[in-house]
């Protein structure tokens, strides 16, 4: 009786796809504050949500599919009717105007309850914070080799802060920073590992949440109010210097944004070369390259050569 010979042969694998970290096997034994972030300059205050006088074009998690990786939003209440009356007070209108003005604006547009992200006012555009946080969450857990900062200016508590963060669903991803500031941050591969991958960050506020602390304690930032490309410096502002994270405020502003100035300082060259004057001038590496119309140019290119040099 013949007898069949059963060979075993080792099944065939294919080599395991390297690790990715924010789009990049280099970056996963990075810190957090060496690696360079493209970010949005009032990244809530885009055409497509219709604001008047948009810094951005796309919505915010387009922003994100389209590379930008930390986001400026400011944070606010509807204004009441005294509070637009007394934006009036410095026009040239008479009382009657000024009351007329008040009248008209909340009769079409009256105030709305809750906590909103708007660009100074909400009438101008808003867009609900609780649930437009919840969709960054949303995006965050269909990337999730992805790290993301928020950098708030906010006119809201820090409790009513906390609050919609844990009303939008992002308690698992935010990161809370070393009570120290001056502490190494983590490598984006550990954050990464370990869920904490949200960095959130105050302008104003300092707690009451533990991951909510104020930007300047850790930050560092250029001025931010450039008429013009040639006056763009990189002077020490808010935050003062020596600090890990730094701001490169990188926009120019003539009543409000300009997609003509945005069309030359966005460009590649221009966001390298003002980077590395920065880098030198302030003796640290920039952490955030802002922007306004983050789609205009190729400071997302700026960026990614900006890692790749470090």
């Amino acid at each position: 009786l013949a007898v069949a010979a059963l060979v075993v042969l080792p099944l065939a694998t294919s080599p395991a796809a390297p690790r990715v970290c924010q789009g990049s096997a280099a970056l996963c034994d990075r810190r957090y504050d060496e690696v360079a972030y493209l970010t949005s300059h009032n990244a809530m205050s885009t055409t497509v949500d219709r604001f008047i006088g948009p810094l951005q074009d796309p919505g915010i998690t387009a922003q994100l599919d389209d590379g930008v990786r930390a986001l400026q939003i400011d944070t606010y209440r509807w204004e009441q009717p005294d509070e637009i009356a007394g934006r009036l007070d410095d026009s040239d209108f008479t009382d009657a105007q000024r009351a007329l003005v008040t009248r008209a604006v909340n009769a079409f547009n009256p105030p709305r309850e809750g906590l909103w992200l708007c660009h100074s006012v909400c009438r101008a555009g808003a867009l609900a914070l609780v649930p437009t946080l919840r969709g960054i969450g949303d995006w965050m857990r269909e990337h999730p080799s992805e790290v993301l900062t928020l950098i708030v200016q906010d006119a809201i508590t820090g409790e009513e802060t906390r609050q919609a963060f844990h009303e939008a669903g992002l308690d698992d991803l935010i990161l809370t920073p070393d009570a120290d500031p001056t502490k190494p941050w983590p490598t984006l591969g550990h954050m990464i590992d370990s869920g904490r991958r949200l960095v959130v960050l105050a302008e104003q506020a300092d707690g009451p949440a533990p991951w909510y602390r104020n930007f300047y304690a850790y930050g560092m930032e250029t001025p931010f109010a450039f008429r013009s490309p040639d006056e763009m410096s990189c002077a020490p502002h808010r935050g003062g210097d020596d600090k890990r994270l730094f701001l490169l405020n990188h926009f120019i502003t003539i009543d409000g944004g300009s997609r003509l100035d945005a069309g030359t300082v966005n460009t590649r060259r221009f966001v390298l070369e003002r980077a590395h004057r920065c880098e030198r001038e302030r003796g640290r590496p920039v952490t955030f390259v802002a922007v306004d119309y983050a789609t205009i140019g190729d400071a997302l290119g700026a960026v990614d050569a900006l890692n790749a040099e470090r």
